[in-house]
Formats: C-alpha cells, structure tokens, sequence
C-alpha cells in the first residue's frame, strides 16, 4: 500500500518522497501483481477487519515506537472486533508513557488534520473557553472567555475575554453538559459577573448560533514603544495554519518598517498547526544569513532513520526543517500560494506561553533557541509535545482495497523533532510546579518559562494591551523594570481545577508535516 498523508505538528509545501511499490510480504519491490493481489484481498474484508489492517500496516511501519511496543501484530488477524480499542492498547504500552497522541478514529470529523485537505474552516461559535470546576467535590463548572474571533458569532453579540458563562439552554453549566457549548448549532448562554472573588448570576442571557467560518488565528497584532524608548511587536497568534501564512508577512513587513527591537509572540493559547507555517515563521523572525541552516531535525524510527541518512542529500526534507526564503502552499481557499519571506533578524524574542502552548509552538521555540541571542519564556508551563504525527485518512486508500473505511483515519507519531543540535527540550516530563497561590502540584509539562506569569483573564485588559498580565510581564522585561502589580496573585477562581480549555473539545496539540508527499509501508 502506497502512503499518501500529512505530518503533523498542530501545527506549508512539502517535498515529494520516492515512491516504492509494498508487497504482501512487507519487504520492498516492484512486484505490481503482489499489490493488486493484495488489494483483491484487502477489499473482501469486512469494515472492522480493513480498520484493523490499515492500522496494522502503518504501526508496523512508520510508527516512532514499531520496536518499543507490543500488540501491534495482534491487529493483522481476522479476529479483531475492536481495533480502536487495540491500538489505544498498543499506544499505551510506549515507554515512558510518552505517546498521549497515536489514536484510530471510526469518523473523520476534524477537517484540519484531513491529509488530502486544506479547508480549514470550522463550524463554530468563534470563542474560545476555559472551563473550571467550582470545586473539587462539585460537578458544577463555569466558563471564561479566553478570546473571540473577529466576525464570529460569539464576536457579534459582544462576549469579549474575562466574561462568565454560569448556562447553558437554560441548564447551569456541569460536567454531564458542557459539551453543549461546541456541539450544539444553536444554544442560549447564561453570563454571569465577578464582586469580590465571588460569582454571581447576572441575569443577562444571549443566543448563538454557528457558522462555518476561516477562523483567523492572527488575533491581534500591534506595535508599542515602551517607556524605555524600545519599539517592541507584538503577534497574538493561535494556530499554525497555512492560510495565515500571507498574513504573517505583511504583519512582519509592517514590523521591519516599523523598526522593531524585540517582539512578543504569544502563543499562550496555540496548540500547533502547519510544519510549513511554523518554518515561514521562524524564518522571518531568524536572518537572512541562517537560510538553509537546519531549524528542526527530525528523528525517526530507527528503521527509516537509517535509510534516510544512508542517502542524507536525497532524503534531506525527511531529516530536516531548514529556514527558507520562500514557502509554498494550498490555502483554505484552494488557491495556490507562493510567499516571498521577510527576515527581522532579532536578537531578543519573548514568547508567551501556557498550558496550550504545545507542538508546533514548542517546535518553534526549539528551533529559534539557538539562533537567537535571547529567547526569553514569560507565562506558564507549555504542553509538553516534541513528536510530529501523519493523519492517515482511510478515504485515500480506496485503490489500495480499503474500500469500507471511508470514514476511518489514524493519527500516528511518525518523528520526534530537535534543535538543530539534535536537542528536544519539549519531550514531556514531569515535575513540581509553584503557581501564584504558593500551592505546588506535580505536572506534566515541555518547557517552564523564565519568568512566571498566570495566566489572568481577569485582570481587566484585552489581549494585545501593554497592561495585560503576560505582556506586561514581558515589557517589564526588556524595560528592566519590575511591577508589583503583575506579580500579584490572580483570582482563585483562575486557580480551580480546568477541565478543558480550547475553541473546540477536540485537542488541538497536532504538528502536520506537509512537506512529505509520499513514503511506502512496508
């Protein structure tokens, strides 16, 4: 079977691999009939035997962990009932517990991680929540409103960060309900209002409903001279996608023009996105002069990682990310694009980081630290996610004989990406973490910021507005200065158990790897 995917950070135009014909075997050769064999066979299985089978072909492959785990050959047999379960099986057997991704799915509901596409529109009410717990005894939860999206639903009826969701459809809010808030088309949301660390209903209600929009992830970008004299940017950014690529030029033209000395990246609430986009990115933020250098290097399972680097100038896109004066890629509107890069060539990046910073947001911290003279870590913990994943979708696979697993697709580690010195400071650890409240708690975790910051949808600023707690934290930074008022506490309600935090209840830590177009199973 011939592999037609997308890696995935997630977080633009990837290069074509060769092209090997896979016999029934699983050695490599050409032997056509072999495969059509194969496909003739494939196509007569039921739908739970081709679901088992495909995942069977790709863990046994190109899989990070193929020699580190056990169950795999289990899922190539005509017993199987429940391959979704088998493979959460095998995936839990990777040491260490360091794959919390790898996963096969009965529907293919999330249009960003379809390798054959590139609409990355959603359907959607355009906020995006942080859902707590009132107490840790209590089912009952509330929500705060993180950011909008401009033009979105949630936008035009005025919910705007820091506002309190107590309803839903006239329910209050627990955690057998909660889900309403992204599943629903249409619902009917409750607000409520903070007096003295203490939430009261406001008796204030307003309606929603979706619609299918580009939910831009360039939320705010602006540029502020600091009362030192700096001029500092400022890019409020939330996922890599390959349609912001254009955008975050011209922003990072507007930057240069400007004269900026240093610049505030905030990717406090970005789960990843593009490989393409996250290499367009650093390479505006890097100089000229590291074009073509490596940004990531790639590490693969030990069986491709070897026949990559016995041909290392043919397999060069496999091993490695480089800086790039150009990028090209497909956006959401199908048009082709191809972006000529601007280079600022800084010395000095903040990047705001939390819990969602994750993938393709720690992979262009990685690859940034060491070129850049400072990069300097303001907010909370990141995520903790140092692999890049392909999005298998069954659909492609139809001449192949999976003919029955249209709606299936499998999401699987393939590398684990470094610095360029073969370092990856976001693989997820875990440690003792002191939060505002002077309570610590053993946390998961990438990397932990130089400077500590919560977090504080409270504090009465927009995002983007040099008194908001992470970018003043920044700006007190490069000013050398200190402020009592951004190191006092947030409110406890910020500091109750998160449920969830996102746009969507679907994870969005992904890292796709567009660049590769095809690579054999074997």
């Amino acid at each position: 079977m011939k592999a037609t995917f997308y890696i995935v950070m997630f977080s633009v135009a990837f290069i074509s691999c060769q092209k090997d014909e896979i016999s029934t075997s699983g050695s490599k050769g050409s032997s056509t009939d072999s495969l059509k064999t194969d496909s003739a066979s494939v196509s007569k299985m039921t739908e739970t035997e081709q679901a088992s089978k495909f995942a069977y072909d790709i863990l046994s492959d190109t899989y990070y962990w193929t020699s580190k785990v056990s169950g795999i050959s289990g899922l190539n047999s005509d017993t199987v009932t429940n391959p979704i379960a088998d493979v959460s099986a095998i995936v839990s057997t990777v040491p260490n517990d360091s794959d919390h991704w790898t996963s096969l799915s009965e529907t293919t509901t999330t249009k960003a991680i379809k390798a054959t596409s590139t609409d990355e529109t959603e359907t959607t009410f355009g906020y995006d929540l942080s859902l707590y717990l009132f107490s840790s005894t209590s089912t009952e939860v509330y929500g705060v409103v993180n950011y909008v999206y401009a033009g979105s639903p949630a936008a035009k009826a005025g919910l705007q960060r820091g506002d309190i969701v107590l309803e839903v459809n006239g329910s209050y809010l627990t955690t057998s309900n909660y889900n309403e808030l992204y599943d629903d088309s249409s619902l009917k949301l409750g607000l409520g209002t903070l007096k003295n660390d203490t939430i009261y209903d406001r008796d204030k209600s307003i309606s929603l409903t979706t619609t299918t929009m580009y939910e831009d992830p360039i939320v705010k970008d602006t540029v502020i001279t600091t009362s030192s004299g700096t001029k500092v940017g400022y890019l409020l950014y939330t996922s890599y996608t390959l349609t912001s690529i254009s955008s975050l030029e011209k922003i990072f033209e507007n930057f240069k023009g400007q004269g900026i000395k240093d610049l505030v990246l905030d990717l406090r609430y970005n789960g990843g996105g593009y490989v393409t986009t996250a290499q367009a990115l650093c390479s505006m933020i890097a100089s000229s002069s590291d074009v073509d250098d490596v940004l990531l290097g790639c590490q693969w399972n030990s069986t491709y990682q070897k026949e990559w680097e016995a041909s290392p100038t043919k397999n060069d896109e496999n091993l490695y990310v480089r800086f790039a004066n150009s990028v090209s890629y497909t956006d959401t509107y199908n048009k082709d694009q191809n972006v000529n890069l601007i280079h600022l060539d800084l010395s000095n990046l903040y990047v705001l980081t939390g819990q969602n910073t994750a993938s393709a947001s720690e992979a262009t911290i990685t690859g940034l630290k060491p070129y850049i003279s400072k990069v300097t870590l303001v907010g909370e913990p990141t995520y903790g996610k140092s692999f890049a994943g392909i999005v298998y979708d069954g659909s492609d696979y139809t001449s192949d004989g999976f003919n029955k697993i249209n709606d299936w697709s499998l999401y699987a580690m393939v590398y684990k990406y470094t610095d360029k010195n073969g370092s990856s400071p976001a693989v997820m650890k875990s440690g003792s973490y002191t939060y505002s409240n002077n309570k610590t708690y053993t946390i998961s975790y990438g990397m932990l910021p130089d400077i500590k910051v919560e977090d504080n949808q409270f504090d009465g600023y927009a995002l983007g507005n040099p008194n908001e707690s992470l970018f003043a934290a920044a700006i007190s930074q490069i000013d050398g200065t200190k402020s009592a008022k951004i190191l006092s506490p947030r409110s406890k309600l910020l500091s109750a158990k998160l449920i969830h935090r996102g746009s969507t209840l679907k994870t969005n830590n992904r890292l796709y790897d567009n660049r590769i177009k095809k690579l054999p199973l074997k």
